[in-house]
């Protein structure tokens, strides 16, 4: 079992919202039993409104720590009479914060109940935690994503993949069970066979409909699995290798099995270069990693290749670091976004996208440090029928993230980035 964690849980309103509602609000929650509440005057305000994206400076009308759910449905309840948005963060990784004006869910614990492989864990948890002790507790696993410090209540509800989910699906397609605060502060359970419509709608669309305060999933035996990364670094100017590394590995990522967990990323790499790497986990034997990725190997020969078997603890830890979050987590100052394509990109589109990322994106006077990431979906998550959970992309071949960081944090974010 988890210990438990006590994280903020939810932040109501902006500050601007009528001065009326915003004293109502905070009378209706400083009413409540044991309900610790952060207004704009209180000492520790701005130090707990921040966000992991700086880039953001919002100002909430209060912020809720709760312990358990009778705490979310007070918040809730307080934010519909005072006519007050609520809104739930679990870990906060959203890409503009929209989990700043949250209900921040805390006090988390987990149980595995062995016979089953089930684990019951409550959305204040994070990625890191959950991962170790379903490791600790049985040498259980799941698909998700690898940032430790990404919560689980969000990761869930808009679907969670991640490098073994072409072979294990989604997050949401483990996930059997909710716990739910439903806009009129009342307490739901969503499962297959309890209302499944509201089932069906948070696996994929979760926050529009409700407050998850708890998941149950069924988990998964750990894999072992071959950790690799596959490097191209051409000359400065040369575009062609990229353009045609990425081709190729469009190629191998069509017709990979579902064993592969792929993502490719392209990072600025001085003047005028670019740097392109290949990575992820091979959830096999060695000979089998061997034979499917020397064909790769063949199409990119400049390219150098570095692999090695890792449990499924060390995998995550190899591509996370530390999957702790004891510590404070480094906050950023960025903006992404995202784009998903059901086909592989033309050549036309791939030449002009590299053009722009060597004319605009390795200029030694560049305001921000960035990187273009690539995931590979396809696999298991494709294989479930669309009509299964809310989530709409499951025909999606490829998902670029663009990801911009100012260089220097603490200050405002740049307008030529």
């Amino acid at each position: 079992m988890f210990g438990n964690i006590h994280v903020p849980l939810l932040l109501l309103g902006f500050s601007h919202v009528a001065l009326a509602s915003t004293e109502d609000l905070l009378a209706c929650l400083s009413g409540a039993q044991n309900l610790t509440v952060v207004s704009p005057d209180s000492p520790s305000y701005n130090t707990d409104r921040l966000t992991f994206n700086r880039r953001f400076a919002y100002r909430p009308a209060a912020i809720v720590y709760s312990t358990g759910v009778q705490d979310v449905q007070v918040a809730v309840q307080c934010g519909a009479s005072s006519g007050t948005p609520v809104v739930a963060r679990s870990g906060g990784h959203s890409y503009a914060a929209y989990g700043v004006s949250v209900l921040y869910l805390a006090s988390v614990s987990s149980d595995i109940e062995q016979s089953y492989g089930r684990s019951h864990a409550q959305t204040g948890i994070k990625l890191g935690p959950l991962a170790q002790g379903l490791w600790d507790q049985g040498r259980r696993a799941l698909p998700h994503g690898i940032c430790p410090y990404v919560g689980i209540g969000g990761h869930t509800a808009y679907g969670g993949a991640g490098l073994f989910s072409r072979q294990a699906g989604l997050l949401i397609d483990r996930a059997v069970r909710a716990e739910v605060v439903l806009a009129n502060g009342t307490v739901a359970t969503a499962a297959f066979d309890r209302n499944p419509d509201l089932y069906w709608a948070l696996r994929g669309a979760g926050p529009s409909f409700g407050i998850v305060t708890a998941w149950t999933y069924a988990t998964l035996p750990a894999p072992n699995s071959i950790g690799y990364i596959l490097t191209l670094k051409p000359a400065a100017g040369d575009k062609t290798p990229i353009i045609d590394a990425f081709n190729h590995f469009q190629t191998f990522a069509r017709n990979a099995l579902p064993t592969w967990g792929i993502v490719l990323a392209v990072v600025p790499d001085g003047p005028n270069k670019l740097a392109f790497e290949i990575s992820g986990n091979f959830y096999g034997s060695t000979a089998d990693f061997n034979a499917s990725f020397q064909p790769l190997l063949n199409s990119i020969p400049q390219a150098e290749l570095t692999s090695q078997e890792f449990t499924w603890i060390e995998a995550l830890a190899n591509t996370a670091g530390s999957l702790s979050t004891v510590s404070p987590e480094p906050f950023d100052n960025f903006y992404a976004k995202s784009l998903m394509v059901k086909e592989p990109v033309s050549n036309s589109s791939l030449a002009e996208w590299v053009d722009y990322m060597y004319t605009q994106g390795t200029a030694s006077d560049l305001e921000v440090t960035w990187f273009a990431k690539v995931d590979v979906y396809g696999g298991e998550i494709a294989r479930a029928s669309s009509n299964v959970t809310s989530f709409f992309n499951r025909d999606a071949f490829l998902t670029f993230q663009f990801y911009a960081s100012a260089k220097n944090l603490t200050s405002p974010y740049p307008a030529s980035g």
